[in-house]
């Protein structure tokens, strides 16, 4: 069933549409928030970033083979959440660049490239 669902198709139309979800979140102006600092918005950034590298990465492994084209895709999702962080600040009047989403979203990134070469191993034994 899971290998269903991530088939590359599957995992090329999840990964385009979490792209396209972390974009139009991300630049829609919203309602002024507190200028504190929380968990959950953060975590919120880890997750979106982990699913948006996962996706890309299950879709790159049908492409090749190769770990430094999958380093590539990871560091490909990190840039991106960088242009976002800074489109966020340039585009919009109620959000601003932050370090601390960028490095969640890193995070994001990083986790995301564990597991699948976790996986990979697990399916290969």
């Amino acid at each position: 069933m899971l290998t269903k669902v991530l088939s590359r198709v599957n995992s090329l139309i999840l990964a385009v549409f979490c792209t396209l979800f972390i974009l139009v979140l991300s630049l829609v102006n919203q309602v002024p928030q507190p200028a504190d600092i929380t968990v959950n918005d953060k975590f919120g950034h880890l997750v979106a970033y982990l699913f948006l590298t996962f996706f890309w990465l299950i879709f790159a492994t049908y492409s090749t083979k190769n770990k430094t084209n999958l380093l590539l895709v990871a560091i490909a999702c990190i840039f991106y959440g960088i242009v976002i962080e800074l489109l966020q600040h340039a585009l919009t009047s109620t959000r601003t660049a932050s370090v601390l989403d960028v490095l969640a979203n890193t995070l994001g990134v990083f986790i995301a490239y564990f597991l699948v070469f976790v996986v990979k191993i697990k399916v290969k034994n």
